[in-house]
């Protein structure tokens, strides 16, 4: 792994050296990166980006991958963890926790523009789970940025299963985005989302079946505002809210 350094600066012929120098840098630690395949990376953002180890494709398929990305930087002697994700590739399974001990949720949000989620570039998942561990209350934009992310799996794979869980507070969620789930994952058949509650949206439906299903969650979310844990199916062109997961 090679770091870029500045160096003092004398002349345009010298800046243009310098930018080569880190260009090449930056390629040199790309090649690192797309070489590595461990089963474990414990690796801080500015690594993990640098490395481009969002593209890592994992060599063995019948191996358990784990990744834990550092989003911020902690003194040595601070007593409480610092924000980080951590990812766990199990065949046809990610699972994805966020942790975070006092980090103020948009400092999360900030760190999380910077960076691409691992294992998007497999081909063989088909589920998602999501566990939340922030022991701070959130409002939308943490499940708007994160689910973006998620998004993104089902570029290159048929996702048909996923799992949203937020284990200490309970996290609000626009309900359009249940909508989005739909229409980003096509293959989709169910979620169970845990501790998560819909709220209503400001985006307009862009067609009758968004509309039929918006006004299903709100009438849901009048009917019962104390729900903890909803199921939401495959219905036809939309996804369509159960209260209880089947068995």
């Amino acid at each position: 792994y090679l770091r870029i350094t500045a160096e003092p600066e004398d002349s345009s012929s010298q800046k243009q050296t310098d930018v080569e120098k880190s260009d090449d840098i930056v390629r040199k630690n790309k090649m690192v990166g797309e070489s590595i395949s461990p089963i474990s990376i414990d690796v801080d953002r500015k690594l993990y980006n640098d490395l481009g180890l969002c593209k890592l494709k994992p060599k063995n398929n019948n191996s358990s991958y784990y990744m834990t990305i550092q989003l911020g930087y902690r003194p040595l002697d601070a007593k409480l963890g610092p924000t980080k994700f951590s990812f766990i590739l199990k065949k046809a399974c990610i699972i994805v926790s966020l942790f975070s001990d006092d980090t103020q949720i948009q400092d999360a949000i900030n760190c999380l523009k910077c960076i691409d989620f691992p294992f998007t570039q497999e081909a063989a998942i088909d589920e998602i789970t999501l566990d939340n561990y922030c022991k701070l209350p959130s409002d939308n934009e943490i499940m708007e940025m994160i689910s973006d992310k998620l998004f993104k799996y089902a570029e290159h794979n048929k996702i048909k299963k996923v799992t949203v869980s937020s284990i200490f507070f309970s996290i609000p969620m626009d309900m359009y985005r249940v909508i989005m789930f739909n229409s980003k994952m096509p293959t989709l058949k169910e979620m169970t989302l845990s501790k998560i509650k819909l709220t209503p949206t400001k985006t307009s439906a862009q067609n009758d079946d968004e509309k039929k299903a918006l006004e299903s969650y709100c009438t849901f979310i009048e009917k019962d505002s104390s729900y903890t844990e909803l199921h939401i199916v495959k219905d036809g062109n939309t996804m369509k809210i159960e209260q209880k997961p089947k068995k």
